[in-house]
């Protein structure tokens, strides 16, 4: 994303309660950044909805991640049953490049040959190859772009919020009061 050609809107400024719609009109899209405490949700032009939960300030505290996001761990804090289901996808080209670079590196899966095998999901394709440990099931899986899109936004708007949105809050503020003293409502 390039901060420099999307238009950030602040539609709610109250502590910790914020509403920023972002839009990307590079990419003929936009997106929803809500926060209330504890929490952080991302909605749009995404195929999901994801809220986070965690610190207090999740824009000051949580999404301050320095070299990126840690999808993993940011994956852990979603507020859903299957985290994981949501934010992966599988695919039986990527299983079998898996299967591949794993064998390269001297492992052995059964007799099976790549070729021979149609799979329909990670756990058929992963007990086929006898892969029985839990990481065995996360072969052929990546990220969903969906989700490191989302993620990607979050980190984004999160280091511009903390550097630009605050400070100007702040200086609105006045002397003798901080950035959590006022009330800033937007339309």
């Amino acid at each position: 994303v390039l901060w420099d050609t999307c238009k950030i809107m602040p539609r709610h400024e109250e502590g910790l309660y914020r509403h920023y719609i972002i839009d990307l009109p590079a990419a003929h899209s936009w997106v929803d950044i809500i926060t209330w405490p504890g929490h952080l949700t991302i909605t749009g032009d995404l195929s999901e909805t994801y809220t986070f939960k965690r610190e207090d300030d999740m824009l000051r505290c949580f999404f301050h991640a320095t070299y990126g996001p840690d999808y993993r761990y940011w994956e852990e804090k979603l507020v859903i049953p299957e985290p994981y289901k949501a934010t992966h996808t599988w695919d039986e080209n990527w299983f079998r490049e898996d299967v591949k670079t794993l064998q390269e590196e001297g492992w052995t899966f059964g007799e099976n040959e790549l070729e021979d095998v149609e799979y329909v999901d990670s756990q058929e394709a992963a007990t086929a190859w006898g892969v029985d440990n839990e990481c065995g099931y996360e072969l052929g899986t990546r990220y969903t772009t969906d989700f490191l899109r989302a993620c990607n936004l979050i980190a984004l708007f999160a280091h511009h919020y903390r550097t630009y949105v605050r400070e100007f809050i702040a200086q609105k503020a006045g002397p003798g009061l901080t950035e959590n003293d006022i009330k800033v409502e937007y339309v």
